[in-house]
């Protein structure tokens, strides 16, 4: 917000509230305060505060709290609905190198039966019925 826009938004705001004056202090004063609020944010500011609480004379310090409130909502809103970042298939590394990947789940498995047994365990498609000792390579088995 620049300084004619300054002193026609004050203009304003004095219109409505008779507290308000239009001096070279004031002037200088709400112009520091708000020169990094776009004039049309300062406005709705300025009609937000009044909605909010009729008695109390604006300052210079409320309306730029209730702009930059309002300008952050707004950012937050529009990134909300904007799209994340495209997300990589996360079976990149199954189709680039396939024969890695079985033998990596194929060791993974034995590791996993070995500890089972270190503990004790003895892994369940050893002792299901429904289950082969050594399955065939699917995600999933079906009963028999």
């Amino acid at each position: 917000m620049n300084l004619p826009d300054t002193v026609v938004f004050l203009t304003w705001l004095s219109q409505h509230d008779g507290r308000i004056q239009v001096t070279d202090a004031e002037v200088e004063i709400w112009q520091h305060t708000l020169s990094v609020i776009p004039t049309a944010n300062v406005k709705n500011a300025a009609l937000e505060h009044y909605r909010l609480n009729e008695k109390d004379k604006p300052s210079p310090k409320g309306i730029r709290k209730i702009a930059i409130e309002e300008r952050d909502r707004a950012l937050a809103k529009q990134s909300a609905l904007t799209a994340g970042p495209t997300v990589k298939s996360p079976s990149g590394f199954k189709d680039s190198d396939p024969e890695r990947w079985d033998a990596l789940v194929l060791k993974g498995r034995d590791d996993h039966r070995a500890s089972l047994r270190a503990r004790g365990i003895t892994p369940h498609n050893e002792t299901c019925p429904y289950h082969e000792a050594t399955p065939k390579r699917v995600a999933f088995s079906m009963p028999k």
